[in-house]
């Protein structure tokens, strides 16, 4: 993922006013619920995936009639590396906790109520305490779905939800990646085609465990949730990725996604976990 450029920020973070402007829909699919998503063909018909993703979560917390505490699961860059999106999120959360496992990445004053350094896997979290968790681009590095899921279960009250985005382990580009994680060049072949900045991200490994309805699917019932509820977008894709003569091999891939319209190979997936009540 690239690193996102730095943004202005306004006098009103935290607010409704600017959750309100920050969430507001710019292209066709931007305000659908996830349950509209879930039956639509979202290619290159939103704007931006964080949007779509926070405002997801800010429906979820609108629907609870009671106080709030949302939990962010690897909190410390934000939503794809950019803040806004959890100032957006703050205001209608009356707790907002985050967990970080990278001590050098501090989250920005005053956004979190509390925060922890660590994997959710051994976070201290009180059972039965959180209303909403989400995670942008953690799955892909679980080692242990069930542990991990297991570890949220405790922490979701009854009711509680899950949401999760993580490359759609059907996608062209998930699986090249995955194919040179097997054979140890992914670093290798990153460096080729990034720029050196760009690679800062990288400090914990893919596992590529976690991140298929499958994968999902069974963790998620070992751990006692309900079935998962899907749903697949795509913006640009992984364009970045193909430099200078390689560029007509994305295009042709782009128009072929036009064509066929499968929602399953779409490159984000998005996903929902609801511990029963």
């Amino acid at each position: 993922m690239s690193v996102a450029e730095p943004q202005p920020k306004p006098d009103n973070l935290g607010t409704l006013d600017f959750s309100d402007q920050q969430l507001r829909p710019l292209m066709a699919h931007d305000g659908f619920t996830f349950d509209q998503l879930q039956n639509a063909y979202n290619y290159r018909n939103i704007s931006e995936r964080r949007l779509v993703f926070a405002k997801m979560i800010v429906d979820q917390l609108k629907s609870i009639p009671s106080e709030t505490t949302v939990l962010d699961i690897g909190c410390g860059r934000g939503i794809a590396r950019d803040n806004l999106w959890q100032w957006a999120i703050r205001p209608y959360a009356n707790q907002y906790w985050g967990i970080e496992p990278d001590p050098s990445v501090v989250p920005d004053t005053g956004l979190f109520d509390q925060t922890q350094t660590a994997l959710m896997e051994p976070a201290k979290l009180p059972e039965c305490s959180i209303d909403v968790a989400y995670s942008w681009m953690v799955m892909e590095h679980v080692e242990k779905p069930v542990e991990f899921c297991e570890s949220l279960y405790r922490a979701l009250k009854p009711g509680g939800t899950y949401f999760f985005a993580t490359p759609n382990a059907k996608h062209y580009f998930t699986i090249v990646a995955k194919l040179c994680k097997n054979l140890s060049v992914d670093e290798r072949v990153l460096s080729l085609i990034r720029k050196q900045d760009d690679l800062d991200e990288y400090h914990y490994p893919v596992q590529y465990k976690f991140n298929s309805e499958p994968m999902v699917a069974q963790a998620a019932k070992q751990s006692g949730f309900a079935e998962p509820d899907f749903l697949y977008l795509e913006t640009e894709g992984p364009v970045k990725y193909f430099p200078g003569p390689t560029k007509p091999l994305y295009h042709a891939l782009a128009w072929k996604r036009k064509k066929m319209k499968r929602a399953d190979i779409l490159l984000t997936m998005i996903g929902r976990l609801t511990k029963p009540k």
